[in-house]
C-alpha cells in the first residue's frame, strides 16, 4: 500500500469538541478525519469499510497529547506528521 506523509493540525476547536477516552472522536481523530475520505473509520487504526486495516505509528508528541487529554490535563493545539495510505486521502 503506497503511503504519503501528511501534516495533521489539531486545532483549538478539535480540543474543545473532542471527547476524552474516545478513539473515534478525540481531538486527533477529528483532525485526521478532515484529511481523509468519508467512510474511513479513524480509531487506533484506519479502516476502509472496516474490513481492511492500516496501522499508523503516531509520533511521541501525539501520544503524549492523547494521554494528557484523556487524563484531563490542559493541552494546546499542535501539528504532527504521519504516513497515510494515498487511497485514504481526500
Amino acid at each position: 500500500m503506497e503511503t504519503k506523509e501528511i501534516e495533521i493540525n489539531v486545532t483549538e476547536n478539535d480540543i474543545k469538541l473532542g471527547k476524552s477516552r474516545s478513539c473515534d472522536f478525540c481531538p486527533i481523530a477529528r483532525a485526521i478525519k478532515r484529511r481523509i475520505k468519508k467512510g474511513i473509520c479513524v480509531q487506533v487504526y484506519f479502516s476502509l469499510h472496516c474490513n481492511r486495516k492500516f496501522i499508523c505509528d503516531m509520533p511521541d508528541t501525539a501520544s503524549y497529547f492523547v494521554r494528557s487529554f484523556d487524563d484531563g490535563y490542559p493541552v494546546s493545539p499542535f501539528r504532527f506528521k504521519i504516513e497515510i495510505p494515498k487511497e485514504y486521502l481526500k
